[in-house]
């Protein structure tokens, strides 16, 4: 609908981005989450039965799993946004329908 309505392929790169960034982000903001709750969970309900307990948090493998659901998050909505791109205005509106 917005190539209907005429948007650049320029400004069209430009949202698909920020969307596939906005969805790596956001992914990348729970995936922390839940793995640092999940890690402190099974720190206190493991640390009586280790041996000499110590909790870390290793940022190296939080930072890797960042940037790769930011790259997902950009390839994802690239694919489709390449796929739409091949489309005609017509087409694209009537596969809406």
């Amino acid at each position: 609908m917005i190539r209907a309505v005429g948007i650049t392929n320029k400004e069209f790169r430009k949202m698909i981005t920020f969307e596939g960034m906005t969805y790596g982000i956001f992914s990348s903001t729970l995936s922390v989450i839940f793995g640092l709750t999940g890690q402190v969970i099974l720190f206190k309900y493991l640390g009586p039965i280790l041996i000499t307990p110590k909790f870390t948090i290793d940022w190296k493998i939080y930072l890797f799993i960042v940037i790769i659901n930011i790259l997902l998050g950009f390839s994802a909505t690239f694919i489709v946004s390449k796929r739409v791109k091949r489309m005609s205005i017509v087409e694209s509106i009537s596969t809406i329908n």
